[in-house]
This record gives structure tokens, C-alpha cells and sequence, in this order.
């Protein structure tokens, strides 16, 4: 009896200890509650159909913290460019560009995070693609996005974005803006690379000590001159001071050798086309533009480039005898800024232009006593030294004070500003580049106004002054004329 009745109490006791664990596993007791919230990311941008994952940290009464992104209960403002799964995963779900707020409820708290969404990059590129870098010089590369939205392609420069990579290494550095310096020692090939979003891209190119277009630059120092001029036309008014820094000009005008180099070097890489006997971007900032007219009659004055394959598919455009070394015209602004860029040089601004036309003397004319005649410059008409009809060879009269050539006639210049009739009354004191960015790529299917400067053999001498301003929509309504460009590059 004794036994049984143990056997039943100890029975009973372990039913009781089991109903104890059951009914503390059924009524926990309750946890410290929230006095805050935050919600983390790795980022507070992200790109259209990108995703970020997001982590909501709640600080409790207790002074402890605890992650609570999978009990909150996550929310979108507007649900048009993003949504938020219960896990705190924002994915853009719109090719829009803008932002959308995210919310983190939990215990009746709030915290909310603003996520910036961009376009999605669908192509990558490394400006200048051909550079010329020779051993303990510097380079600057860009990186040019180009997007697909509601609002059309658009490219973009994202230098700072991307992820800069030279190999070997021993080559050189380069920073996060794109900034290469090579290494004083280094020679031999070289490889670029960036990588953004989803996209990557690479170039390569070789280090030398030698131009591959073999350039001959003229040094302008840096200092102040007086532009513009209060006699002149209405948009070259009025006189101001510009300082510029010192850079270096090409001695002579682009020739059609030079650019014919060019051009077979981009049209092997996919990066021209021609169509209806004209030379059209293929990618790149200027897609789908007009770079100039390069198929022309045979034996017209005008040009003197033209297209046919070689056998050996080593050479796709020539020049024809003996115009090898005449300025290179019929261009757009478009097919001038290509060519700089496919080198890594630029175009001069108009302050660097006409200050390197005044010759450090303010000369009326970029000719070699600052005044114009035929024996000076070739421009309309031929009489004297000028005995062309047409253009002349690139150096066939004598040099300006600071040793540049052709400055005034022959084949107008294109410049890097775009036209504003009233600049020079807003025009900044240093170093001024014209309306609009120091950068310009965004003008795909946009009409432009470029300037040429120093006139042509088509003007009379008037218009081939230091100072006349030659506005010109690109593409050109009027046909393709003169234009042809000299290069710049800034001083070490």
C-alpha cells in the first residue's frame, strides 16, 4: 500500500513538473519593449531593377539592442520605384530615376529610410580608348555611363563611381577619379579596367616614349590678356580680362593623315560607320552623331578622304596623293571632340584659343607681324604667297609669335565652347570653358551651336581676326564646309 501510494504521488509530481514546462513554453514571459528603432543598409542608393537588403535594429528598455528585421513589418510611400518584401528587401522595380521612402514599424514605433534610385547603366565606357602615355606621365581617364530610361538613352560621366584597376601593377597608379601616372621606368602594354553596376570595361594601350600621332605642341604660359573687343561684333563685346593656365597647342591644324589614322583605328573597333558618305558615331558619348562628310567625288578641293576597304582590311580610309598633310575640314563638333578623345587630348576652349592667336602681343591677327595680307595667311581670294584657291599644306606661311601656324585662314577651327551671343558679359574670370559643363557628352539627338575660330580660305579677312566669333548649328543645315580643328593638352 505504502509503495503504491509513492508511486502515485511521484506520478503525480511529474505530471505536475510537465504541466510547468508546458505552460511556461505557452506563456513566455514578455520581453523588454522597443524604445527606438533604426533601419540600416549598405548603401542609400541602389540602380533601377537593383535590389538592397535592409536590417532594422530595435534598442530595447533594457539598454540591449536586437535585430528585429524579421518581425517588423516593412512598408513603401509610394510603391512606384521600389518595393519592400517582409524580409527588408527593397528591390527597384521601375526604370524611373528618383526616390522612394521605406518604413519600419515595430511595437507602434517608427523609423523610415529614403532610398535614392538611379538609372541602369547599359553600357560602359573609357575615355580616351587609344591614350598616349609615355613612361612618368599622367593621363586622365573618364568613365562615360550610358542609360536607358523613360526619357531615352543618356550618358553620363561617372568617373568617381567606378572602380579603377591597372594591370600590371607595376605599370603605374591610378586614383578613384581615373587619374594614371605611370611609373618613370615602366614600358610595354597596359591594361585599364572599371567596373560599374553590372558592366565592366577595359582598354589597352602601350606605354612609350613616343607620341603615336607624333604632335608637335607649341607651350602657351599661363597668365592674364584682354579678350574680346569693344570695336567688334555685338557677341565679341565686351573687352575682359581671362586668365588661363598654361597648356600646349598643336603647331599645326589636324591634317587629313592624322585624322584618316583616326579613323581606321575606330572603325576597326566598331566605333564609326559611314552612311551615305558620312562618317557617324557607333557608341560611345556620341552615338548616332555626324562626325563629317568623308566620301566625296574624287579630285574635289574640299576633301580629300575616301573610303574603300584594302585588301588586307589593314587600312578602310585614305587620303588621296599629296593632301596627306592639308588641314582635315568638313567636321562637326561631334567629329572633332572624337578624335581628342580617342587620343586623350581636347579641344581649346575659345579663351585658350584666342590668347594663343594674340601671341602673348594682343595681335589683331594670329599671323606672324599680327596683321593680315596674302603673304601672311591664305584666305579668300589668292594673291602673293597665297597661291591656293582653295585650301593650302598645314605650315605653308610663317608662324605666329608663340609659333603656331595657319592661326588666321585656311581651315576654321572648331573650339570646345558652345555659342552664346552674350558670354562675354557673364564669362568667368579664370580659366572660363563656355555654357554648360567642362564635360560635355550628353548630346545625343540635341542640336548644338559650335564656334569655329581664325576664319578660312572660303572668308574674307575680316572674319579671320583673333577675335570673330563663327557660330554654326551641328549637325549643319548648310552643309559641311571648312571646319577642321588644332588639339590641346594641359601642360605638365
Amino acid at each position: 500500500m505504502v509503495r503504491f501510494f509513492k508511486r502515485t504521488v511521484q506520478s503525480l509530481f511529474s505530471i505536475s513538473i510537465l504541466l510547468i514546462i508546458l505552460q511556461c513554453r505557452n506563456n513566455p514571459s514578455r520581453p523588454d519593449l522597443a524604445v527606438s528603432i533604426q533601419i540600416n543598409a549598405p548603401d542609400s542608393s541602389i540602380h533601377a531593377f537593383g535590389s538592397l537588403q535592409l536590417q532594422a535594429i530595435a534598442t530595447l528598455t533594457n539598454g540591449s539592442t536586437q535585430d528585429i528585421t524579421q518581425e517588423a513589418l516593412w512598408q513603401v510611400e509610394t510603391g512606384l520605384l521600389g518595393m519592400v518584401t517582409e524580409d527588408g528587401l527593397f528591390r527597384a522595380i521601375s526604370n524611373k530615376s528618383g526616390s522612394e521612402k521605406v518604413y519600419c514599424i515595430y511595437q507602434n514605433i517608427t523609423d523610415s529610410l529614403t532610398i535614392s534610385v538611379t538609372g541602369r547603366a547599359v553600357t560602359l565606357t573609357i575615355w580616351p580608348i587609344n591614350p598616349a602615355v609615355a613612361a612618368g606621365q599622367s593621363k586622365q581617364f573618364n568613365a562615360i555611363a550610358e542609360y536607358l530610361d523613360d526619357t531615352g538613352r543618356d550618358a553620363e560621366l561617372v568617373s568617381d563611381l567606378v572602380e579603377w584597376v591597372v594591370e600590371p601593377q607595376s605599370a603605374g597608379t591610378i586614383d578613384a577619379t581615373g587619374l594614371f601616372i605611370a611609373n618613370p621606368a615602366a614600358v610595354g602594354d597596359v591594361t585599364i579596367s572599371i567596373s560599374f553596376q553590372a558592366l565592366y570595361a577595359e582598354i589597352q594601350f602601350e606605354l612609350t616614349t613616343q607620341d603615336p600621332l607624333d604632335v608637335e605642341f607649341v607651350s602657351i604660359p599661363a597668365g592674364t590678356f584682354i579678350m574680346g573687343s569693344n570695336n567688334g561684333w555685338s557677341d565679341v563685346r565686351p573687352e575682359h580680362e581671362v586668365y588661363t593656365d598654361a597648356f600646349e597647342m598643336s603647331k599645326y591644324e589636324i591634317t587629313n593623315g592624322l585624322y584618316v589614322k583616326y579613323m581606321n583605328e575606330a572603325f576597326k573597333r566598331g566605333d564609326v560607320i559611314v552612311e551615305n558618305g558620312l562618317l557617324i558615331g557607333n557608341g560611345g558619348p556620341y552615338n548616332a552623331t555626324i562626325y563629317g562628310l568623308v566620301m566625296v567625288r574624287e579630285g574635289s578641293p574640299d576633301n580629300f578622304i575616301y573610303f574603300q576597304p584594302s585588301i588586307d582590311d589593314i587600312a578602310f580610309f585614305h587620303v588621296y596623293p599629296e593632301y596627306e598633310n592639308y588641314p582635315v575640314v568638313r567636321l562637326t563638333w561631334y567629329g572633332a571632340m572624337a578624335f581628342c578623345m580617342h587620343y586623350g587630348y581636347r579641344l581649346p576652349t575659345e579663351a585658350e584659343w584666342e590668347k594663343a592667336s594674340r601671341g602673348g602681343e594682343q595681335a589683331e591677327y594670329g599671323t606672324n607681324t599680327g596683321q593680315i595680307n596674302h603673304d601672311l595667311a591664305n584666305y579668300l581670294s589668292s594673291e602673293g604667297k597665297d597661291i591656293w584657291n582653295g585650301l593650302s599644306p598645314v605650315g605653308s606661311f610663317a608662324p605666329n609669335k608663340y609659333g603656331l601656324y595657319d592661326m588666321a585662314g585656311n581651315a576654321a577651327e572648331i573650339v570646345f565652347d558652345f555659342y552664346q551671343k552674350d558670354y562675354y558679359s557673364i564669362s568667368p574670370h579664370d580659366n572660363p570653358y563656355g555654357p554648360g559643363s567642362p564635360f560635355p557628352i550628353n548630346f545625343t539627338g540635341s542640336e548644338i551651336v559650335m564656334i569655329t575660330r581664325g576664319g578660312s580660305a572660303l572668308y574674307s579677312d575680316m572674319f579671320c581676326s583673333s577675335t570673330f566669333r563663327f557660330p554654326k548649328a551641328v549637325p549643319n543645315k548648310e552643309g559641311y564646309s571648312y571646319e577642321g580643328f588644332r588639339i590641346v593638352k594641359d601642360s605638365d
